[in-house]
């Protein structure tokens, strides 16, 4: 039988919460900074497109249009992506996206504007 007012309480040591947080902190998502930090430890200031298509798991054509669109930024000529960009876009994927899908209504919505016009 289940007793809902049932309480328990446990007595921990400093050490046993430390580790307790520690191992609750690992399994949270990281934090923008933290991914940013991160990444950049790992794969340096600038990454090829290939890894970049790895990252964040797209194919290249998706990758192609998300630098098109700005999502995510290029450098050394457009050959490699900026990794501090790549951050970004995986901690704001959805406000970076509807961003771009604004811009591309508005965009659409000039044109047809200009043609009326003619």
């Amino acid at each position: 039988m289940y007793d809902a007012g049932l309480t328990l309480r446990v007595t921990l040591s400093r050490e046993q919460m430390e580790e307790i947080a520690r191992m609750v902190a690992a399994e949270l998502p990281p934090r923008p900074m933290d991914r940013q930090k991160e990444m950049v430890e790992r794969l340096g200031e600038a990454c090829t497109k290939e890894t970049a298509q790895r990252e964040m798991n797209v194919s290249q054509p998706t990758l192609w249009r998300m630098i098109r669109d700005g999502r995510v930024k290029t450098c050394c000529n457009g050959e490699r992506v900026d990794v501090r960009s790549l951050a970004d876009y995986l901690d704001n994927r959805e406000e970076i996206d509807r961003e771009t899908r604004l811009e591309k209504q508005r965009e659409a919505e000039d044109r047809r504007r200009g043609k009326h016009a003619r």
